[in-house]
C-alpha cells in the first residue's frame, strides 16, 4: 500500500498497452476472477490507474515490500 493506493510493479512495457494488460491479468490472479471481470475504468495512459474488480472470489494479501 502506498497512502491510500496499491502500488504495483510490472516488468511489461507500456508500449502498445502490454502493461495494462498485465496489469488485468496480475489483479484477476489475486483476486481470483477471470480476466474479464478485472476493467480499467480510467488512466489507460497514466501511471495512476482506476480499476474495477467484478465479484471478487477473495481478497489478496497485500505485504510492503513484497
Amino acid at each position: 500500500m502506498h497512502g491510500g493506493s496499491l502500488k504495483i510493479r510490472l516488468a511489461a512495457p507500456a508500449a502498445e498497452g502490454r502493461a495494462n494488460s498485465a496489469l488485468l491479468a496480475l489483479l484477476a490472479d489475486a483476486f481470483g476472477v477471470p480476466t474479464h471481470a478485472v476493467t480499467l475504468v480510467r488512466g489507460a495512459t497514466s501511471r495512476r490507474k482506476v480499476v474495477r474488480v467484478a465479484a471478487p472470489k477473495r481478497t489478496p494479501d497485500l505485504v510492503a515490500g513484497g
